[in-house]
């Protein structure tokens, strides 16, 4: 949760210069207002990108035994 926080406060801080609002603005609306992803949401929607690049790697690139092996052993039952 810590990177989320700080991805926000430096988008909120862009966001102030950007936009020239004043500091008393949320930042939610400011986040729409500028048409940026939210926070918590811009790490998601990076980490699925990844997630698509990985799985859709050649089968002579290094990294594909790898991401073969991983896929192939399911669903992870305990977290630790």
């Amino acid at each position: 949760m810590g990177t989320a926080k700080k991805i926000t406060q430096m988008q909120r801080t862009a966001l102030l210069a950007m936009t020239g609002t004043m500091r008393s603005s949320p930042t939610n609306s400011l986040e729409i207002h500028a048409n940026l992803y939210l926070g918590p949401l811009l790490i998601q929607h990076m980490l699925f990108n990844s997630l698509i690049h990985i799985s859709t790697l050649p089968p002579h690139h290094p990294l594909n035994p790898i991401v073969t092996r991983i896929a192939k052993q399911g669903l992870v039952k305990h977290h630790q």
